[in-house]
């Protein structure tokens, strides 16, 4: 059966993964309302003619149109995005505090806000579930995106958005919860903030444009700007 159809003609699928004992329980208290679901997709539903654009022996993330959220950049959007998910209520997110989180960061900081917690950008997001009768858990992930970055020009370089950080919560009805999500994630394959020159060999914290945002592996509802400058801080 052809996803894009399924999309297109069906209200609502629910898509279960290896659930376990409890995982017939655990579909039913869906099925039947007295749970909402809140988990997300962990990974992309592509359109079918990817498989005829793609070498299915070339593993790279990178050859046209691109492999993973990250990279993809075909003409066709993906059936669901990764990070994608449903829910009975509806959830408002707001930056709890925008005005706290940096406009412009020097290359060097950039790259301990990546690989520090102590010295990492904290994102706090309020989300309020607008249902005044049913609670229901909300998984907030946040995301970086380099809008434009110094030296590099093959856009193929340059992931699309990529997951840095993701909390889950449960709100009550009516309620307002706070998620705190943060750039710093210790390792140096996953800098945030890092891009890899053409070589693939020169990880660096690179001056440019980036926008952290809260949504899923396709689209934001939050998005913020910083701005990097400075000479490329190397990583490894």
């Amino acid at each position: 059966v052809s996803s894009s159809w399924v999309r297109d003609n069906v209200a609502t699928v629910l898509d279960a993964f290896e659930g376990g004992q409890a995982g017939g329980t655990a579909l039913a208290d869906v099925l039947f309302g007295k749970a909402s679901p809140s988990g997300v997709m962990p990974f992309t539903s592509f359109p079918e003619s990817y498989v005829d654009e793609v070498d299915i022996a070339d593993m790279s993330m990178r050859p046209s149109p691109g492999r993973t959220y990250r990279y993809y950049t075909g003409e066709t959007a993906p059936v669901w995005c990764f990070g994608a998910g449903g829910s009975y209520v509806d959830f408002d997110l707001a930056y709890s505090d925008e005005s706290a989180l940096p406009t412009s960061l020097a290359t060097g900081d950039a790259r301990a806000a990546a690989l520090n917690a102590a010295g990492g950008v904290n994102v706090t997001v309020s989300v309020t579930n607008t249902d005044t009768t049913r609670a229901a858990a909300k998984v907030v992930q946040l995301y970086v995106r380099a809008m434009s970055v110094d030296g590099i020009d093959d856009a193929e370089l340059i992931p699309q958005r990529r997951l840095i950080d993701m909390a889950k919560v449960m709100v009550e009805p009516g309620a307002t919860a706070t998620v705190e999500l943060s750039t710093a994630d210790g390792a140096p394959s996953f800098c945030t903030f890092c891009t890899n020159d053409a070589t693939g060999l020169v990880r660096a914290v690179r001056a440019g444009k980036y926008a952290l945002e809260v949504g899923d592996g396709c689209s934001a509802e939050l998005s913020h700007t910083i701005t990097i400058e400075g000479d490329p801080a190397v990583v490894v």
